[in-house]
């Protein structure tokens, strides 16, 4: 602001004080003044670290007491003069004395309810932000508490439009300051500003969310704290979940707006993960896209669910050696026997696409050894031994053929398949063709080929 606008402004702010708030608006207006007359001593790179005292430091010193013995006894209103007078005297003196005022104003608006009233405090209280930022020459320690601020106490009224350029102030130019409480406030600001003022647009979010969710990542992967550490975790969810309230990640969204920056970059991690995850969400996971965000992300950050997803697809896809190479990774990087188990099941499918009945059975027995809950690879090896009797018949005789599908019986028993147990019951061998061979009911066969099993003799009528 120019010299003329500053005077001019100070002036108007004056002759304000007849108004009916005069004591409110005066505690306002001399904050104007101070700021034109704080602009006129400015210097540059001037510092508040240490104690720069004036040439009357008696009275300095007198000043100072009194704000701190006011601010201590939470005598706020009584603390503004001591404090204005620091600031129009000995706008240098410390960074203490800001942190003061910082302390006055947020006190008093925090207990007014009076909105005109709150109002005046409120802009008080970020021109003290202001204040110190260009005297001592600290924006960057001093901008994310402005933006901290301007959020609690503007962010739900008419001035919320004016917290979104701070916000914006301190994650583009000292994202790193910024505490990890301000992490979710800013995605929370940025959400209200496109819902009560139609802006930013969806593009203006995007970029503001992939460059606050790299930060979150990056205090995740770098912080050591067990207490901590969580919340920044629920902190990226809630970023998401506030996302999710004003754009809708459908997979035309993604193809439109983060495809052709993906493929631009497809080793930005967090973008990667975006497009997965959005598409994922919109279920369209058939989309090649999905499947190379998700290699994407596997080559940087190996990990046992996103391995056995990609390894899915391409068994979904036919392609065989690419899912037996996911399969592989993901089983050294399974955290329990269940997981194993599912790995197992998994490359138990690809031996008996590839007609290797041996090897699927013995996939399929080691994901039931690893978890018995598994009906479904006893249901599978059933099913082995029924699509091998052409295989294994050696048509000579009906009892000794037909006996594979007693060995696919006792496994659809231990599936609890009901359905595949009466079909393969109507296969059984006849009592006229266990009578040929003479066998009888209840007596021990072994079935040959790979199947290598013994079972006990049942007929079918």
């Amino acid at each position: 602001m120019q010299f003329f606008q500053l005077k001019q402004v100070a002036t108007q702010s004056i002759q304000c004080d007849i108004s009916k708030h005069k004591h409110m608006k005066t505690l306002y207006f001399k904050l104007i003044i101070i700021l034109f007359l704080t602009v006129i001593h400015w210097k540059a790179n001037a510092q508040c670290a240490e104690w720069r005292w004036p040439q009357d430091r008696k009275t300095a010193e007198e000043k100072v007491a009194l704000l701190q013995d006011a601010i201590r006894d939470k005598k706020y209103r009584q603390a503004i003069k001591s404090f204005n007078w620091l600031v129009v005297n000995t706008p240098e003196l410390n960074s203490s004395i800001y942190i003061h005022g910082a302390t006055i104003y947020d006190a008093l608006a925090s207990k007014e309810k009076d909105q005109s009233k709150k109002k005046i405090y409120v802009d008080s209280l970020l021109m003290v932000y202001d204040l110190r930022m260009s005297q001592c020459d600290d924006k960057e320690n001093v901008l994310w508490r402005k933006a901290t601020a301007a959020f609690k106490f503007m962010i739900n009224g008419n001035d919320a439009n004016l917290v979104l350029p701070i916000m914006d102030s301190v994650f583009i130019n000292y994202p790193t300051s910024a505490s990890d409480g301000l992490l979710l406030p800013y995605m929370q600001t940025i959400v209200i500003n496109r819902q009560k003022f139609k802006t930013p647009d969806d593009e203006g979010i995007l970029l503001r969310y992939e460059l606050l969710t790299k930060l979150t990542e990056s205090r995740i992967k770098s912080n050591t704290n067990s207490k901590q550490k969580p919340k920044l975790v629920k902190t990226r969810k809630d970023i998401d979940e506030w996302l999710f309230k004003v754009i809708k990640p459908d997979c035309e969204f993604v193809k439109s707006n983060l495809a052709p920056r993906f493929h631009q970059n497809p080793t930005d991690l967090m973008l990667a993960k975006r497009v997965f995850s959005y598409m994922l969400q919109g279920k369209c996971t058939e989309d090649p896209l999905w499947l190379q965000a998700g290699e994407a992300i596997f080559k940087q950050e190996k990990d046992f669910g996103l391995g056995k997803n990609i390894g899915l697809r391409y068994l979904t896809l036919e392609k065989i050696p690419e899912a037996e190479d996911y399969f592989n990774t993901s089983l050294a990087l399974a955290p329990n026997r269940k997981d194993s188990a599912d790995i197992s099941y998994y490359k138990g499918l690809i031996k008996s696409k590839q007609s290797d009945n041996q090897q699927a059975r013995h996939y399929f027995v080691a994901c039931i050894s690893m978890d018995s809950s598994r009906r479904d690879a006893c249901e599978r090896i059933g099913d082995l031994y029924v699509s091998s009797f052409e295989q294994c018949a050696k048509k000579e005789r009906q009892a000794d053929d037909r006996a594979i599908y007693l060995a696919a019986y006792d496994w659809y028993a231990k599936a609890g398949n009901a359905k595949k147990m009466a079909m393969a019951k109507q296969l059984f061998p006849s009592r006229e063709e266990i009578f040929v061979v003479n066998y009888e009911k209840g007596d021990r066969i072994k079935v040959g080929c790979w199947i290598n099993e013994e079972v006990s003799i049942i007929t079918r009528d």
